[in-house]
């Protein structure tokens, strides 16, 4: 069966739309960009009888499909890119095989049609393949949502030994003023911690502030910032910033169940991959993931200070998701605190992560030596080759040719990466 997919780095902001925008395309330039760039990656969770979306003109397709070439040759699986209109509804007449693509019974995902996350806008592309179809996006988007608030997060806090009694000087709360949220902070500022003030649902990472100790309130910036998303999004997620050693993910994938389609929705259930190490710069945002080398079963775990947590914090996200009815990929964010060997859970993402494709490129690639998906600014090739080392190698894993800001890269190397 031939599936779609398609990558979108606004997943989380797209799921906090008000109702009556729902589906508008509401992306910043930067995320126009970073969607356009980084489209083929999607393509890597799949194979060569598979199809990506990716959001580029059609005068880039033989780029595209080029490069997809390159990367099988290398050993990587991906599937064949179709270039479709940045915004609007996705044209099936550009996808001419796609019948053999959908089961005749099943739902959305199992059917073929896997997008990075469910969100408005991506219903509303794919809305004449769902109507055509039947299928109604209606309970996974809900469920999708649910899961994307960052209050979900206290949820898997909870099987651990909380050290901050619930508020946001620990394991975080909800905001919806910002009279309330200031006057918290001027109450606790002078404990000396910093905080992080994240959008609700998010921005795939990229959306959050940090209050340092040592003033009274709010900058004049970060103000404007926080009472435009509490108008966006109703709320924000308020919790203490910490000192980190390092920065792991685990990644949840929905197992088949007895039902024809292959999932059961009456008691969905995920399976758990061992956990991954990220590497994060000084603002916690994403810069890459180590690759695992896999030969059919994983032969390399990181080391982790404590795996029994990691293994209770998985199965908490499993059963909330389970719970919501929720079928699809997911992944759970996590850091390694300073002076606490216990991993600590930050976000819930319930939709494909960097880490479900560094999971594709681990199980493809013989990586003995290690590796890593790392993501650089167009034209920092010097960069990219500094970190693969000596003796490492790297290639682009998207074109660099068409590249408006990033590039991402598959590095093998000797040794750790920006550790």
């Amino acid at each position: 069966m031939r599936r779609i997919y398609g990558f979108a780095g606004d997943v989380e902001r797209d799921l906090a739309a008000p109702l009556g925008r729902a589906g508008a395309d509401r992306r910043t330039d930067l995320q126009r960009d970073l969607d356009h760039d980084l489209g083929l990656l999607a393509g890597l969770l799949g194979d060569g009888g598979d199809v990506v979306l990716c959001e580029a003109p059609v005068s880039e397709r033989s780029v595209l499909v080029a490069h997809a070439a390159r990367l099988r040759v290398r050993g990587v699986r991906c599937a064949e890119p179709i270039c479709c209109e940045v915004s609007g509804a996705v044209d099936l007449a550009t996808l001419p095989t796609f019948e053999a693509a959908v089961a005749a019974t099943g739902d959305a995902y199992a059917r073929g049609v896997r997008p990075w996350g469910w969100s408005p806008r991506w219903v509303a592309r794919l809305g004449p393949l769902l109507r055509a179809r039947d299928i109604d996006p209606a309970p996974l988007l809900a469920a999708a949502r649910v899961a994307a608030d960052k209050a979900e997060v206290a949820g898997l806090r909870a099987v651990l030994h909380s050290d901050g009694g619930g508020d946001a000087r620990g394991d975080g709360a909800l905001f919806e003023d910002f009279a309330a949220l200031a006057a918290a902070w001027a109450r606790a500022d002078g404990a000396g911690q910093a905080w992080v003030v994240k959008a609700r649902y998010g921005g795939s990472g990229r959306d959050a502030v940090r209050l340092l100790p040592g003033r009274a309130e709010p900058t004049a910036p970060q103000r404007g910032w926080i009472e435009r998303t509490l108008r966006a999004q109703g709320a924000v997620w308020v919790e203490r910033w910490w000192s980190r050693r390092g920065d792991l993910g685990l990644l949840l994938v929905p197992l088949a169940g007895s039902t024809a389609d292959g999932v059961d929705h009456a008691a969905p259930r995920f399976g758990l991959l061992p956990a991954h190490r990220a590497h994060c710069d000084a603002r916690g945002q994403f810069r890459g993931l180590r690759l695992q080398g896999w030969d059919g079963a994983h032969r390399r775990t990181p080391a982790s200070p404590a795996r029994a947590a990691l293994e209770q914090i998985g199965q908490a996200a499993a059963a909330r998701l389970a719970g919501l009815g929720f079928v699809g990929p997911a992944g759970v964010d996590l850091i390694e605190r300073e002076g606490d060997p216990t991993p600590w859970p930050v976000e819930l993402n319930a939709r494909h992560t960097m880490g479900h494709v560094a999971h594709a490129l681990g199980r493809a690639l013989p990586l003995d030596a290690g590796g890593w998906l790392w993501i650089a600014p167009r034209g920092a090739r010097d960069e990219v080759e500094a970190l693969a080392g000596a003796h490492g190698e790297a290639f682009a894993l998207t074109p660099p040719e068409t590249a408006r800001r990033v590039v991402a890269w598959c590095i093998r190397d000797d040794g750790e990466v920006g550790r």
